[in-house]
């Protein structure tokens, strides 16, 4: 079946009124009466609406399509969809994700969520250009959060409060910049940091945020990255998380990587007690210096994996324990210390301390704008939150 998608009146393009037997006309919802008087008594029946053209509405309206029948050509004639047409016939139609594609789902949030709307759990989103629709859907949803959709490190991220809306009318959007989603209740985030050859995944090891990234940066607070407790945990909703996790970071890797290429990943998951809740995905390693913690925990190095799997397929040595070795840390110190007692820091639990050159001062933009980073390990969880109080201290 052919699928020709137009938002506009028909007779500015002179659709044929008898439609051929192998060509669905889709319309927006408002649209639909319009054409059925358009084309003949006949063809009315191929004409089909979904509530918007927009590209994540049409991703559901054609993933249930292609259970019910192939898919042989999507085209539009209007301007503003033939982005979105194009990658949709791409995915649909051809049936090919090459690396382009592939990169563009991973890099811009709003491809990213339409894509796997229905293959694991996320917030409601929409794309947004203006004020009014913000206003619109968090009128509707309550509290949201406003993001680049092409941004990392929590860059240009707001938290919108119903009561505090108005303070975003001034807000410079761009024509097709940023995306606005639901507000997660969860209060954990754990990350899924690895690699993939094609949708077989070598390596998915844990990490999360000691705070959630946003309240940490809104609250003025040092960010610290840990070793997963899931892997300690003996709360009894804990396996039914990691396997939550294993499943939902499989149905990403099987949309959205290239057969045979190999894929580094950093994904991260809300987490709770009733489950959990897609946050994002790159298509990279762990940042900031996440990936320094898998040699202490598991005796492996995600790039050096990587690297020897990419450049000699099936050579990576991915023997590793269930269970980390220790707990490793990463704290991030986002103001300058006001004095110096973190020099006097010697531990061997403490494998580094690297300032970072340019930040004198706090500005709390984005997971990149520290002072310091140290990076340490922890024999316990009683012993891990001793040294994080200790380095907190220090560098105050």
């Amino acid at each position: 079946m052919k699928y020709f998608l137009y938002p506009y009146q028909p007779a500015g393009i002179e659709l044929p009124k008898q439609l051929p037997d192998d060509l669905t006309v889709v319309v927006p919802e408002q649209q639909k009466e319009r054409y059925e008087k358009y084309v003949t008594a006949a063809s009315q029946g191929q004409i089909d609406t979904v509530a918007s053209l927009d590209f994540a509405h049409l991703v559901t309206y054609f993933r249930k399509k292609q259970t019910q029948e192939t898919i042989s050509d999507i085209r539009t004639l209007a301007e503003d969809a033939m982005i979105g047409v194009g990658i949709l016939k791409t995915y649909f139609c051809d049936k090919q994700l090459d690396s382009e594609l592939s990169n563009l789902f991973f890099k811009d949030k709003y491809y990213m969520r339409s894509i796997l709307q229905g293959i694991v759990p996320q917030p409601e989103f929409q794309a947004v250009s203006s004020f009014a629709q913000i206003k619109n859907f968090v009128e509707e949803h309550g509290q949201s959060v406003l993001k680049p959709r092409r941004a990392d490190s929590a860059t240009g991220v707001f938290v919108i409060e119903p009561a505090h809306l108005n303070e975003f009318a001034d807000v410079n959007l761009g024509e097709d910049d940023y995306l606005i989603e639901t507000f997660c209740p969860f209060n954990h985030m754990v990350t899924v940091d690895g690699y993939s050859v094609g949708n077989e995944i070598k390596l998915d090891l844990y990490h999360e945020y000691c705070d959630l990234i946003l309240s940490t940066l809104t609250t003025r607070q040092n960010l610290c990255v840990r070793t997963s407790k899931l892997y300690f945990s003996s709360a009894t909703w804990v396996p039914m998380i990691r396997k939550q996790l294993k499943e939902a970071t499989q149905k990403i890797l099987d949309v959205m990587t290239v057969t045979g290429e190999t894929t580094p990943f950093h994904f991260e998951f809300f987490y709770g007690e009733r489950g959990i809740m897609f946050c994002e995905v790159g298509k990279r390693f762990g940042g900031q210096g996440m990936i320094k913690l898998t040699p202490f925990e598991f005796g492996v190095s995600i790039p050096t994996a990587f690297w020897q799997d990419y450049l000699e397929p099936g050579t990576a040595n991915l023997s590793i324990s269930k269970r980390p070795q220790c707990i490793a840390g990463l704290l991030f110190v986002m103001a300058p210390p006001h004095s110096d007692r973190y020099q006097k820091l010697h531990y061997d639990w403490i494998k580094s301390i690297h300032q970072k050159k340019g930040n004198e001062t706090a500005t709390y933009q984005s997971t990149g704008s520290y002072c310091f980073v140290v990076e340490f390990t922890s024999r316990n969880e009683a012993e891990f939150t001793a040294h994080l109080q200790q380095l907190t201290k220090a560098f105050q």
